[in-house]
């Protein structure tokens, strides 16, 4: 377990980098990930050596169910998330494939240099 959820964080950083246009929103969601993952780290941490808010409340007498089962808990939210995510992702990019071929006319250069978001941009395909 302590080996599957620091790589979830890693994955997560690079999916957001190769899958948000523009610096600034990429910065911001980065930043919102982080503290996220901050928070969330306080009720998996097995490793008490950082400072936690949560965590060692929830070991504190042996056998440490409470926290073993915040544990298992925590990372079934996170496998069931990202498989979410992926599945997500992946409808998106189709939606915009057949939008794409509906729309031959379109080009590329019409959406470059302007202030559209990921989802009005059709050319804007999540990296998965």
């Amino acid at each position: 377990m302590t080996a599957i959820i620091p790589n979830a964080f890693i994955l997560g950083l690079g999916v957001m980098g190769a899958n948000i246009g523009g610096h600034t929103k990429r910065i911001t969601a980065q930043a919102i990930w982080f503290v996220v993952y901050c928070v969330g780290s306080t009720f998996r941490s097995l490793i008490a050596l950082t400072i936690d808010i949560v965590g060692p409340q929830l070991y504190k007498t042996a056998p440490y169910s409470e926290g073993l089962r915040a544990n298992v808990v925590t990372l079934a939210v996170v496998t069931c998330t990202q498989l979410l995510t992926f599945g997500y992702m992946l409808y998106e990019n189709r939606k915009k494939r057949a939008y794409l071929e509906a729309h031959p006319e379109l080009n590329i250069a019409d959406y470059v240099y302007h202030d559209h978001t990921d989802r009005q941009n059709p050319f804007a395909f999540n990296v998965l």
